[in-house]
């Protein structure tokens, strides 16, 4: 299932964000699932404004920082480094730490004091939601990052597609879409994804 499709644009401001829950009285999950759904709050349209804000702000400093740490190991033959994965575990808080002070450390002189890691407010306040399984696949184009929040149910790949998919669906619609006609047609954009995705269901996969 999709959890979340976000855009945000290079600065972190949120251009899109549209969440989609399942029903923790569904019959499709079980017990412990519905309990830990219950007890670990997936975030939803109708949570509150600042944990929807923390959430965000989050997830974009999540996914800004493996771009950037992803461009900068081009040359690296290791493969996670290139991927547009993110697997929202418990290994997120201490590897996205590391890696950025390891990074940080050849850039500055010695004696500097290292700036903070980037900002993870909401897994430290919420460290259950890291026992969710669940991933965030996204693509950046240009100003834009196209961010989509998945359980193991889904396809990883297939999402990656999906996102082009929605990509260029929006430059048919807008004659090339900039990050202004997300802002002032919102609503052309809602009608878009909702014909895309329902409920957080994939239902038409060509642009």
């Amino acid at each position: 299932m999709i959890h979340a499709v976000l855009v945000f644009n290079n600065d972190g401001k949120p251009r899109l964000s549209k969440f989609y829950s399942q029903s923790s009285s569904s019959p499709a999950l079980t017990s412990k699932e519905r309990r830990t759904k219950e007890e670990c709050c997936l975030i939803t349209s109708s949570s509150p404004s600042n944990l929807k804000y923390e959430f965000l702000k989050t997830i974009y400093n999540l996914t800004n920082h493996h771009q950037n740490t992803k461009s900068s190991n081009a040359s690296s033959s290791s493969s996670s480094s290139k991927t547009n994965f993110i697997n929202l575990d418990q290994s997120v808080l201490s590897l996205l730490n590391k890696n950025f002070f390891h990074h940080q450390k050849h850039l500055l002189p010695n004696n500097t004091r290292h700036p903070s890691p980037p900002n993870l407010d909401f897994f430290q306040l919420h460290p259950d939601y890291l026992n969710l399984e669940l991933c965030l696949v996204y693509r950046n184009y240009a100003t834009l990052f196209f961010v989509f929040l998945i359980d193991q149910s889904e396809s990883q790949l297939g999402i990656l597609d999906l996102i082009q998919v929605f990509v260029e669906s929006l430059d048919k619609c807008f004659k090339n879409v900039c990050e202004l006609d997300l802002i002032f047609n919102y609503d052309k954009l809602d009608l878009l994804l909702n014909q895309i995705i329902l409920g957080g269901i994939v239902l038409d996969t060509f642009s």
